[in-house]
């Protein structure tokens, strides 16, 4: 944002205060986090499931719990 103030009164360059200010779409910014969320919850279940799935499956590869 630019101040001018050539005869002692400060005025607002209305072009560049424009550029500071973008309009924000509060719905379409709600879709987008939502969809990033439901992403990131599903890959931290999917990383859950497989880090207790990886000892069972290890488990049974190498002959169960009772092989010895």
């Amino acid at each position: 944002m630019a101040w001018h103030s050539p005869d002692s009164t400060a005025r607002i360059d209305s072009h560049e205060t424009h550029a500071d200010i973008m309009p924000v779409d509060f719905s379409d910014e709600t879709i987008i986090f939502t969809k990033m969320n439901i992403l990131v919850q599903s890959g931290t279940f999917a990383r859950s499931q497989n880090n207790g799935l990886a000892p069972s499956v290890l488990a049974l590869l190498q002959g169960g719990p009772d092989h010895h």
